[in-house]
């Protein structure tokens, strides 16, 4: 199996999927790999219904229902591989394996949290506290601030954009930084960088890491995906358009940006008139 996976991932890797998806799906595919070799189990020879015990297998360790029909889609896209190389005659990974997911809406900052929050980013080296702000400021995700380059960054019509190229789901996107200090720094900061480097020169990992730091001192419930939401949250209050809101998120469904109007509950309390 082990062939046939390294051939899928390099399948990926060419139709331009980033780097940090071929590595959920090499994790994932690890998983139901070790899964076969306790059950015995032919993966070419795979049936429907053992495909149902290893949603099963799953289902067991407590995983999500997000994380369970994550790790099934894989599977699917796995098999239409096999499929496609005409490995199996068919796919055993049949789209009612779905299980249901619980709702889970965008978890904003406060105004509060957001103060307490910045003051301790203030606190980091130039180059994390920068990381830290173009993620409040712009909504990228913490996988595509820390792969930027300078010439990724650029001014239009006096507005300091970013070009994500490794953007989830394949698709490049422009995204506009709303903080004009933030904007300032940026330039500045990026003047004496080599062309070939990497702007903060950090990994996913330390930036979480910073953002695990944080939680732990501030008692607040602080992960950098936050700030995607915080961004995304407060152009809806601003009454940016959803699809202006979708295109600079990267979203593939307007649905996942619309969750975000769930979040503004004071819409909800200015329908009454206040006693």
């Amino acid at each position: 199996m082990q062939n046939e996976i390294k051939s899928f991932l390099k399948d990926l890797e060419i139709k331009g999927r980033s780097p940090h998806t071929v590595l959920n799906y090499r994790l994932q595919l690890r998983t139901f790999c070790s899964w076969c070799l306790k059950t015995d189990t032919d993966f070419l020879t795979l049936r429907p219904a053992q495909a149902k015990r290893y949603r099963g297998y799953l289902h067991s360790a407590t995983l999500s229902g997000k994380t369970i029909n994550t790790m099934i889609g894989t599977l699917r896209s796995f098999y239409e591989f096999l499929l496609e190389e005409e490995l199996i005659p068919g796919n055993p990974i049949l789209k009612n394996l779905r299980v249901r997911e619980q709702p889970r809406l965008p978890n904003p900052l406060s105004e509060e949290e957001k103060a307490i929050v910045l003051s301790f980013i203030e606190e980091k080296e130039i180059h994390i506290r920068l990381a830290f702000k173009t993620m409040l400021y712009t909504g990228i995700r913490v996988g595509e601030v820390a792969t930027l380059v300078p010439a990724d960054i650029k001014i239009e019509d006096q507005r300091v954009i970013l070009f994500i190229k490794n953007a989830k789901g394949g698709k490049p996107r422009k995204v506009p930084i709303v903080d004009p200090e933030t904007a300032r720094a940026l330039l500045e900061y990026i003047k004496d960088l080599p062309k070939d480097a990497t702007v903060f020169r950090v990994s996913r990992r330390t930036l979480q890491d910073h953002a695990r730091r944080i939680k732990h001192r501030t008692g607040i419930h602080f992960y950098v995906h936050r700030l995607r939401h915080t961004f995304a949250t407060e152009l809806l209050a601003k009454d940016t358009r959803l699809d202006v809101i979708q295109r600079v998120m990267g979203h593939a469904d307007i649905s996942t940006t619309r969750k975000y109007a769930e979040t503004l509950n004071q819409d909800i309390l200015d329908i009454a008139e206040p006693l």
